[in-house]
């Protein structure tokens, strides 16, 4: 009887930690769909605002993430390395957007302090409601060419960004 009162406790606490959970990371969420994406209005740390569509004519690599988020900081190596494969490129943008808006200018300095070259903003209408780590990859009409939604090793798509860009096979 005491095992099952364990199990049953046990069970109880883990939901409501999981209701809790929930319910503070959808309070403000603005869920941002693959069709919303590029309409999408960002404001970045230092209040400029942009949508990703003012972006056209550029593939665009869209990373929400958190510094809090260990399988977004796993993957941050694998897209500094992507970034350098593209170094001194200018048509191709990398954006990376804070998953709990509150957070934009910790997330900036994390990018900075580690390197990963783009800029950091957050949603206008607050947290993104997506869960973390999700990229998309915008080609240069603006259509959604890759979408994910966990931690990836970016180094091994890049031939797949290099044929969205300019001068390549499907560019």
């Amino acid at each position: 009887m005491p095992m099952i009162r364990l199990f049953r406790n046990f069970f109880l606490f883990l939901s409501l930690t999981l209701f809790v959970v929930l319910l503070n990371v959808r309070a403000d969420a603005q869920s941002v769909s693959p069709a919303g994406i590029a309409n999408a209005v960002l404001v970045s740390e230092s209040g400029r605002a942009m949508r990703l569509s003012d972006l056209r004519g550029k593939v665009v690599f869209v990373n929400f993430w958190g510094s809090w988020c260990t399988p977004c900081l796993q993957e941050m190596a694998s897209i500094r390395n992507l970034q350098a494969a593209f170094r001194g490129r200018n048509d191709i943008v990398f954006v990376f957007i804070s998953a709990r808006s509150q957070e934009v200018q910790k997330d900036g300095a994390w990018l900075r302090e580690h390197g990963v070259s783009g800029e950091n903003y957050r949603t206008e209408g607050g947290n993104p409601g997506v869960t973390v780590p999700t990229t998309y990859i915008l080609d240069r009409s603006g259509a959604v060419a890759q979408f994910r939604n966990t931690a990836v090793d970016w180094q091994l798509h890049t031939d797949f960004v290099r044929n969205l860009l300019p001068g390549t096979a499907r560019g």
